[in-house]
């Protein structure tokens, strides 16, 4: 049954404040002021007429602090709130099986964070507004590797190792999710062998060995 009529919620230093219902939602006054005029912090359990489900902290009629939520479509959050929307620490159990564990703001999955995706593969690090942003390292379903930079949610800039099924690895440089340079050890040798013995290229050279001192200082 929708609640409906006037509610109490009792805060946490076990006074009630009154608080109005109208089809199963908020509706009305329901804030509450110590004599001093402090904020109180109340907790409460709100029933949505969507079929979400909140249980925790409130400020003046706003999820604030810690609570949790079950959404009507199945998933789940268990964490901070502020002003109604998820910020700061906490856990989402998506409805399609996904699990993100870290930070948000404003809602979004925004700062450090784990994802592991319901299909098999698990990403960890940094995050902007829901997208893979920043660095961090993904390990895919079918054995893969990325450890390096991310924006807008693919492979973008130096990878620190691409490591395959096969064991392989390389440092790689990504442009827009697509690999466009791949450095190792051995193939820079390969090449500055092949300048020197065929082409006597100084310039050649030199860049080879340039990438030879900078996988050196990488190590």
């Amino acid at each position: 049954d929708e609640q409906h009529g006037k509610g109490t919620m009792k805060c946490k230093d076990g006074t009630f404040y009154s608080m109005q219902f109208k089809d199963g939602l908020a509706h009305g006054e329901g804030t509450y002021k110590r004599a001093d005029g402090s904020m109180v912090t109340c907790r409460g359990n709100m029933k949505y007429r969507d079929g979400s489900e909140y249980d925790g902290q409130f400020v003046f009629g706003r999820m604030h602090g810690k609570g949790k939520m079950k959404y009507e479509n199945g998933s789940e959050y268990v964490g901070e709130w502020s002003a109604n929307k998820r910020h700061g620490k906490g856990k989402m159990k998506y409805w399609n099986g996904s699990e993100y564990v870290g930070e948000w703001s404003a809602n979004k999955q925004h700062g450090k964070g784990k994802m592991k995706y319901w299909y098999g593969s698990e990403y960890v690090g940094e995050w902007s507004a829901n997208k893979r942003h920043g660095k961090g390292k993904m390990k895919f379903k079918d054995g893969q590797e990325y450890d390096g930079e991310w924006s807008n949610n693919k492979m973008h800039g130096k990878g620190k190792k691409m490591k395959y099924k096969n064991g392989t690895v390389y440092d790689v440089v990504c442009n827009n999710g697509q690999m466009v340079h791949i450095y190792t050890l051995a193939l820079l040798l390969q090449s500055l062998i092949e300048a020197i013995w065929h082409h006597l290229d100084l310039l050649f050279v030199l860049g080879i060995l340039m990438g030879l001192w900078a996988l050196y200082c990488q190590m």
